[in-house]
């Protein structure tokens, strides 16, 4: 291979490159990392040198699109990504111990609850996967954390067809084995295998949606609609976040405007299914907290948006928990109700969210006095520094793919991070050849 084939290979690639709006692409990737340096990340060499290995690996990829492009379209290399995806699933199942997350002993402790005969909802965390654990376990006889394992492999497997067929469709048949590629070695579906968790039942009920929604485009079917809305809804169960409703909305808007048809008539199918399945969970937290949350677990989720979300306030307000236990103490003082010392550390048990799921009673008692303090502090601390508050929304409530690469494992252990400090970096320098990708595809 001469210097002179080599030199016409990259011109030919970059010029294919500035056609799907590299340019354009890349300053939108970087604008983003810009910003969030600016406001959140202390730049260090070590992500400067993480950023060019990433920009070297995917200009390398189109390059080697270019040449061997078409030959991503044979089945057998389909095949190859599936089985390759399946294996390094099996074995991080297999041989990695499970993490004990507070989120994976949560999920269990729930379905063991609800094997005993108490609640389905509680207003801490969704109780979906846990009654899924549960159910399973009632037919089985599997211990739990088997169970999610299970569970978690299947969604797992379920999203590769899915995947494969909703790209197939709106981009090529190429790109969407190259999707099976990346999903293969995405980082967050594999990890999260064998730790009793949502994230990706969650995956798997929004990939599921938008395919509903391409094959009712495909079709003119106003049905799929309604069951892609209806699907949508009961992620909510699952893992009712913001991030999936804003995710989802995004996508199905595009891909309805770029269909160019009546978009306003399939958008009200969409919703209607969507309002079918979480008008229950909706009736119920406003006659029983005085929320407004389409989230069964309306302590996160979409209920942020409209200020009754008083943990996200939580994430970026110091004095959060003091300003509700003054706020508390004034208002019994107010009522003339007497406090015990004892009713007094209870209040401030009811404050540490980890201890919120033991007392559903005070839960419901002070809801709705938590859901106004923190309203009334997200108005004071918007007028106080506008730049700051949107900052952190900006950090909790963005698309993954456009915030800090360690958003992927927030919920792991120190102890799980710093035995693995290879993940990040993984993190990084995927996540950053994802949002080219997925920029430029745009």
């Amino acid at each position: 291979m001469n210097s002179s084939y080599v030199i016409a290979t990259l011109k030919k690639a970059w010029s294919q490159l500035v056609g799907v709006n590299i340019v354009a692409g890349g300053m939108f990737v970087l604008g983003i990392y810009l910003f969030f340096s600016i406001f959140y990340w202390t730049i260090n060499s070590n992500h400067v040198v993480l950023l060019m290995v990433s920009l070297v690996i995917f200009f390398s990829i189109n390059v080697f699109w270019l040449k061997y492009g078409k030959t991503f379209a044979s089945k057998n290399i389909l095949y190859f990504f599936i089985i390759f995806g399946i294996s390094v699933r099996l074995l991080w199942i297999t041989f990695n111990q499970v993490d004990q997350t507070s989120d994976h002993a949560y999920y269990l402790w729930m379905s063991n609850k609800i094997l005993e005969g108490e609640f389905l909802i509680n207003p801490f965390k969704q109780s979906g996967i846990s009654i899924l654990y549960a159910l399973v376990h009632r037919i089985t006889r599997f211990n739990l954390e088997t169970i999610a394992s299970a569970i978690n492999f299947i969604f797992s497997f379920l999203q590769f067809p899915l995947l494969y067929h909703l790209v197939r469709k709106t981009l090529s048949e190429a790109y969407a084995v190259f999707g099976i590629l990346i999903y293969s070695i995405w980082f967050e579906s594999f990890v999260y295998a064998n730790v009793a968790f949502n994230a990706i039942a969650l995956s798997f009920s929004s990939l599921l949606s938008l395919y509903l929604v391409v094959e009712g485009l495909r079709k003119g079917n106003l049905f799929d609609f309604v069951f892609s809305g209806m699907v949508l809804g009961l992620s909510q169960y699952l893992r009712g976040t913001s991030f999936t409703i804003l995710t989802f909305s995004a996508l199905a808007i595009f891909l309805i405007v770029k269909s160019k048809i009546d978009s306003f008539k399939f958008g009200i199918f969409l919703f209607l299914g969507f309002f079918i399945m979480t008008s229950p969970i909706l009736i119920y937290n406003f006659s029983e907290f005085g929320v407004l949350s389409v989230s069964p677990a309306f302590n996160s989720g979409v209920s942020a948006f409209i200020g009754t979300n008083q943990y996200s306030r939580g994430f970026y307000i110091e004095n959060y928990n003091e300003k509700i236990v003054a706020e508390m103490h004034e208002y019994l003082e107010n009522q003339n109700i007497a406090i015990s010392s004892d009713e007094k550390m209870n209040l401030k048990e009811v404050l540490k969210i980890q201890n919120l799921l033991y007392h559903p009673i005070q839960n419901r008692k002070w809801a709705p006095l938590r859901n106004q303090v923190a309203l009334n502090m997200a108005i004071q601390n918007i007028s106080k520094n506008p730049l700051i508050y949107l900052k952190n929304v900006l950090l909790i409530k963005l698309p993954v793919f456009l915030v800090e690469p360690s958003s992927f494992a927030w919920n792991f252990s120190k102890e799980f991070m710093s035995a693995r400090p290879w993940l990040e970096n993984y993190s990084i320098i995927l996540m950053v050849i994802f949002n080219l990708f997925f920029a430029t595809g745009l």
